[in-house]
């Protein structure tokens, strides 16, 4: 049952932009350039910065499968230097207010 809901996540998944910043060095939540696309799970947040990890409470159930999926099937793919279009910023600012780390605009 585990292995099937999380295959049903993973199937729905995208690759999500991941912020590169500030927020990594613990100074707090910005709106920071994204360096990286990661893979998450439909529903599912889970992204590493370092020592610190952000989940919400899907992400937590299924870490170590996430970690298995990022690590085997959907490497993170670096971001080329190209100017961030509109729906890339809107990506990052609709994931910081989901981790309630800004307020919706």
């Amino acid at each position: 049952m585990y292995l099937t809901a999380y295959g049903f996540l993973s199937f729905q998944g995208q690759y999500e932009p991941d912020t590169v910043g500030a927020d990594n060095q613990g100074f707090g939540p910005c709106l920071c350039i994204a360096g990286f696309m990661v893979w998450e799970p439909k529903y599912v947040i889970f992204s590493k910065y370092g020592n610190k990890v952000s989940t919400n409470a899907l992400g937590k159930a299924f870490y170590p499968l996430v970690w298995l999926d990022q690590a085997i099937w959907h490497p993170g793919k670096e971001i080329k230097s190209r100017m961030m279009t509109d729906e890339e910023l809107k990506k990052i600012v609709d994931r910081l207010v989901r981790e309630k780390q800004i307020k919706s605009p």
